[in-house]
């Protein structure tokens, strides 16, 4: 009730402070500005939870069912202290050192999702399912639970930095530890329901040619149209599934404790003009922060997948009779097994630093031409068998089996090079990016989740993690015009681009069929039978050498003097996968904005087609204090 209540004050706030909107200085001078953004969104699902094979997502959601209920704020302290340091400038010393500009930025980020507390109960229903049960009512997915067992309900997904070695894991099962008390599963509805955080903490220090920036920020380089292929300087949050589409990117970019410096070199040099050479490096014993993957199956925003527990049951069973025993102790040990999801987080060490280095210039007097080199973990980090404990000896058929999937967060090298000018003959201008990911890490099942036999019939973990090359890159057009019979009075915004990826990898070496990051078809357990290897690569969604086509457009317009800006913003996948966002902003006054926005995902089941089920229609009230 207590959170409920805030979030009602919070929209209550929006509609009775017109007196205080506008930005407040807290000095006479006006060198401390306070801002502030608050917005209360709704958001209501427009389809069925589809199914084929099973439930491809869960929780199922109905169409009217509210999603989200989104109340997010963000205040700002923005501060000028080269004023105040003046005498600085009186001291022979200390002269050299005095700021031509000196900022210090202060921004809090936060938000609070009331779905858990007062929404769709089905929500809350999966939070409080339990992991394990001996009857059948509480199982899914067709299985049974043989009487006198504790049958496996569900994974256990859980994050940290250090996995249990797999004689740490037998050894406390066997002291009559809980794999809960092993493992600690990750509290879905904390992760989902609010989180706050500084998102910017820094200093800007500029002395002649010279910029520094110290504290926690973000970067981008590399295009980010909508749902930002290319920049992965720093990592997205991916909780709402698609940044940029599902939710707004700059929220779910995830700001770094940063040290960043820039010089300017020169104004002109023959053909070069304003050229300046930028560096960053986010120490690794400071920071480490990765994406956070999404939880399954306790979200209206969680992956489009049934339990991954059902399908490992049942590749548990199929491995088991594939290795001569009975359907008896099969049985048990898939219906016994646990499944661990473990969201290994890099550890704070100086290796895992990440660093950059980006040169830019003017050239020819029209291309800003970039290039650039950086380190990151990838956005999207991939699975692999790291252990099995307890299986495959008809011996422990009394014990609990485990298996623990980690997901690899690993750095990654990447070098690219951009060009933005204006083309004349067609009045546009032109974006150019080519991104090389070197050593990537994939997803091959039979690498990733290799096992072999070893003292009979157990198996042993042989897995590694499969790196790829990849090249992205993106082409883009921007360029205003005007449809007299649409808008008299205002021009049209028109942004589009072309963007893919070549797993160079693949091309070149045909032992290596990469699949999609992990993710699995929603008939995936139709390719589980004892008469096909496990794990059967059918069952993961393919990852075509050239994938990732995307073709983005944006168009938008002004009416009634700048207050409605409808816009529309589509995405279509090569493969057959589309998205469609409309949105209508409102500016009732300067401090009070609506927006309303349908999302349109359908087609096939490739990259954000995976959200095919995810229609919603958004409803927002923002107040800026600016």
């Amino acid at each position: 009730m207590r959170r409920f209540a805030l979030a009602v004050a919070g929209v209550l706030v929006l509609v009775a402070v017109p007196e205080i909107a506008r930005a407040l200085f807290l000095d006479e001078a006006q060198t401390i500005d306070f801002r502030a953004r608050i917005y209360s969104q709704a958001t209501l699902r427009t389809e069925d939870t589809r199914k084929r094979n099973g439930d491809e997502s869960y929780p199922v959601t109905k169409a009217g069912q509210l999603i989200q209920h989104r109340n997010f704020y963000s205040p700002e302290l923005d501060a000028k202290l080269a004023p105040h340091l003046e005498w600085m400038r009186e001291l022979p010393v200390l002269r050299w050192l005095a700021p031509d500009r000196l900022d210090f930025r202060l921004a809090v980020w936060g938000y609070y999702d009331g779905i858990y507390d007062y929404g769709t109960s089905q929500f809350l229903d999966e939070v409080r399912r339990p992991r394990t049960s001996t009857t059948e009512s509480a199982l899914r997915g067709g299985k049974t639970c043989p009487q006198g067992l504790t049958c496996v309900v569900r994974a256990i997904q859980t994050h940290g930095s250090r996995i249990p070695s797999t004689e740490e894991i037998a050894s406390r099962l066997d002291a009559g530890e809980d794999l809960e008390s092993i493992f600690e599963p990750t509290d879905a509805r904390d992760f989902y329901t609010e989180e706050t955080r500084i998102n910017e903490l820094y200093l800007n220090y500029f002395k002649g040619p010279v910029f520094v920036r110290l504290g926690k920020q973000t970067l981008s380089w590399g295009e980010s149209d909508t749902i930002a292929l290319i920049d992965q300087t720093n990592p997205f949050s991916t909780k709402l599934a698609i940044p940029g589409l599902l939710q707004d990117l700059d929220e779910a970019r995830i700001p770094l404790w940063t040290l960043r410096a820039g010089v300017k070199l020169f104004r002109k040099l023959g053909p070069f003009a304003s050229g300046f050479v930028e560096g960053y490096w986010v120490p690794g014993f400071v920071d480490t922060s990765v994406s956070p993957q999404p939880l399954l199956g306790f979200s209206p925003y969680s992956p489009p997948s049934a339990d991954p527990q059902t399908v490992a049951a049942l590749q548990v069973r199929a491995g088991v009779l594939q290795q001569g025993l009975s359907e008896s102790i099969a049985d048990r040990l898939a219906n016994t097994t646990q499944l661990v999801i473990f969201d290994k987080e890099p550890r704070k060490t100086f290796r895992n630093s990440r660093y950059g280095l980006r040169l830019q210039s003017l050239v020819g007097r029209s291309h800003t031409v970039t290039l650039w080199y950086y380190t990151t973990f990838p956005t999207a980090p991939v699975p692999r068998l790291v252990r099995l404990v307890n299986i495959g000896l008809p011996q422990l058929q009394g014990k609990q089996g485990v298996i623990v999937n980690e997901i690899v967060h690993d750095i990654t090298h990447v070098f690219g090079i951009s060009d933005t000018f204006f083309f004349e003959p067609l009045d546009t201008v032109i974006r150019a990016n080519a991104i090389y990911f070197f050593q990537e890490p994939g997803f091959v099942p039979e690498i990733s989740l290799r096992q072999e036999l070893e003292m009979g019939v157990n198996p042993v973990v042989k897995s590694a993690v499969p790196r790829a090359d990849f090249l992205r890159f993106e082409i883009g057009f921007d360029r205003f015009f005007f449809v007299r019979p649409l808008n008299p009075t205002n021009s049209f915004l028109f942004v589009t681009a072309f963007s893919g990826s070549w797993n160079v990898t693949e091309t070149f070496d045909d032992d290596k069929d990469f699949r999609f990051n992990g993710a699995t078809r929603p008939d995936a357990r139709l390719f589980v039978s004892p008469d096909l290897p496990i794990p059967n690569p059918n069952q993961f969604v393919d990852l075509k050498p050239f994938d990732n086509g995307n073709w983005q457009t944006r168009i938008q317009t002004d009416y009634l003097h700048g207050r409605l800006t409808p816009g529309i913003t589509t995405i279509l996948n090569y493969e057959g996968a589309f998205a469609i966002n409309l949105a209508v902003d409102y500016r009732f006054t300067d401090w009070l904005l609506g927006r309303l926005q349908y999302t349109i995902i359908d087609g096939a089941f490739h990259q954000i087609g995976f959200n095919r089920d995810r229609d919603q229609l958004a409803f927002r009230l923002t107040y800026q204090l600016n």
